[in-house]
């Protein structure tokens, strides 16, 4: 082991390599340093970047299946299938021997499903029935 005299003479002969060496040393450190923010500013960027693109992307597809689901003709489909359905079930109530309270409960629920989708249905034919019985009763 060198004693403190040693290193103290040691730096004062070699203060020139010393300080090169120190100098080096602390340029190393603020080019890592620098490095460093460099890639972290990068990754933030980055970051921020495909954040940005992924709720684009998000809100296409959202878009695109909300548009899909509300599309008025599919919806009428699926309304029409329903109705078939009850309608199926319905006719399997009639058919079926049951007591009569069940089978006026199937009835009356095919007939408020019925009311119920032509209230919502502003071209109805039902209404549009109800119309030119109206009509016709006013002009006689």
């Amino acid at each position: 082991m060198a004693t403190d005299e040693e290193i103290n003479r040691f730096v004062s002969e070699n203060r020139e390599l010393v300080e090169r060496i120190m100098e080096s040393q602390r340029e190393s450190i603020d080019f890592a340093a620098d490095m460093g923010r460099d890639a972290i500013s990068t990754a933030f960027k980055s970051t921020f970047i495909m954040a940005d693109y992924m709720r684009q992307r998000t809100e296409l597809f959202i878009d695109t299946v909300l548009s899909t689901i509300t599309d008025p003709e599919i919806q009428n489909h699926f309304m029409n299938a329903g109705m078939e359905v009850m309608t199926g079930l319905t006719s399997i109530v009639q058919k079926a021997p049951l007591p009569s309270d069940m089978r006026e409960a199937a009835i009356d629920l095919n007939k408020n499903m019925r009311m119920a989708a032509c209230r919502a249905n502003k071209d109805c034919p039902v209404k549009a029935e109800r119309k030119a019985k109206e009509i016709i009763e006013e002009q006689c």
